[in-house]
């Protein structure tokens, strides 16, 4: 049987736009008084825009705020100011690798330092390593250039030059990164 091709009339239209809720028994009145497939109802209701069964498009006004704001405010103003769920934003983020930032993880401050974890985590928790949470994962932490340096100043004490990478150490102390990214402008 060769697939029909439905075409919608502005009758079918006024229908879809007055009537169509999405519930199992509006469509199937829809789909009677159309003559039309369920599925044809489902696209027709979703490109009136009268549907949210599928995602709505990001535009280009969405997709600019989201990248002004992805690692400066909570992911759930960013969500309520865009008209969208948590989770949408979060896979949007993940889909642009807004996730990423300069800086650098715990994990990065563990290595880098010869620290474990938890020690890592005390400095943190004390107030003598600042950092900032990032919008897209609340428990992953980010520390820039600055902040380190400012956590060498305060507590010296705390570095042991055995463990320490030498060479990110030296990035971070000397600015090398930043002389490095001088070089490339």
């Amino acid at each position: 049987m060769p697939k029909r091709k439905y075409i919608l009339d502005e009758h079918g239209r006024q229908l879809i736009l007055e009537r169509y809720d999405s519930s199992t028994q509006r469509i199937t009145e829809l789909q009677q008084v159309l003559g039309v497939p369920r599925s044809m109802i489902h696209k027709w209701a979703y490109e009136l825009g009268v549907t949210r069964r599928f995602a709505r498009r990001w535009t280009e006004k969405d997709l600019a705020y989201l990248e002004k704001h992805a690692m400066t405010q909570r992911i759930e103003k960013t969500a309520k100011h865009l008209g969208r769920s948590k989770n949408a934003v979060q896979i949007k983020m993940w889909e642009l690798r807004l996730a990423v930032s300069d800086g650098y993880t715990l994990e990065d401050i563990e290595h880098g330092m010869g620290c474990s974890h938890t020690t890592a985590i005390a400095w943190v928790k004390r107030g003598w390593l600042k950092g900032t949470r990032r919008a897209f994962d609340a428990t992953t932490w980010n520390f820039s250039d600055d902040q380190i340096r400012a956590f060498f100043r305060s507590h010296p004490e705390e570095i042991d030059l055995r463990r320490v990478d030498k060479l990110w150490f030296l990035d971070v102390c000397l600015e090398l990164g930043a002389l490095d990214n001088a070089k490339n402008r």
